[in-house]
């Protein structure tokens, strides 16, 4: 429950709040001695921030981080609505040692219980995900992917959450993976 209300307070308290899950951060500093690096991969947004051990320990995360500076990167993608223009689904990744963890944003009136399911044109990738809980800005689902769920979500261009609005209609929306293995190889470089 800990980690769940750390990535739901990294969503609500911006982008360097405490979405921090997984291993152990080794490198110490981004390219050319950066505090933060901000790039693009096709669909997908690279954001890494430097963290020290003073901005750990004044943000209050007590969690077994060395004590040195580290780096934390993570990737994500927006789907906004084109009539409206808001968003309707945010993913957020990070690599965690083989896997990758994250988190998808979704919109309100969706019947919970029902959870979700990511799919490519072939096949369910990973079980039905629960929904942790939800805030001002929509529901959250955490996400994880072992390195096989990974590679069959890479091998397709587009990706399907299912959820299910008390509608009773079943909902589909989509995020591209154009951009995904690149991110997130740079991601995986930059945290070692």
């Amino acid at each position: 429950m800990k980690t769940i209300y750390k990535k739901a307070l990294f969503f609500v308290g911006g982008f360097y709040g405490l979405f921090c899950v997984g291993a152990g951060y080794a490198a110490t500093s981004l390219p050319n001695g950066a505090d933060s690096l901000n790039e693009g991969y096709q669909d997908w947004s690279l954001a890494c921030h430097a963290r020290s051990a003073s901005s750990s320990a004044s943000t209050g995360d007590n969690t077994n981080r060395p004590a040195d500076p580290s780096i934390q990167c993570r990737i994500s993608q927006r789907a906004l609505d084109g009539r409206t223009g808001g968003r309707v689904l945010t993913v957020q990744l990070e690599p965690d040692g083989e896997q990758v963890r994250g988190l998808a944003v979704l919109p309100f009136g969706l019947d919970l219980g029902k959870g979700l399911t990511i799919s490519t044109a072939a096949q369910p990738a990973g079980d039905v995900y629960s929904f942790s809980t939800c805030m001002p800005q929509g529901c959250l689902v955490p996400l994880s992917f072992d390195e096989g769920q990974l590679a069959s979500l890479l091998k397709t261009p587009f990706v399907t959450l299912t959820v299910f609005p008390f509608s009773g209609q079943t909902m589909k929306l989509a995020f591209s993976t154009k951009g995904l293995a690149a991110a997130l190889a740079r991601a995986r470089s930059l945290s070692r």
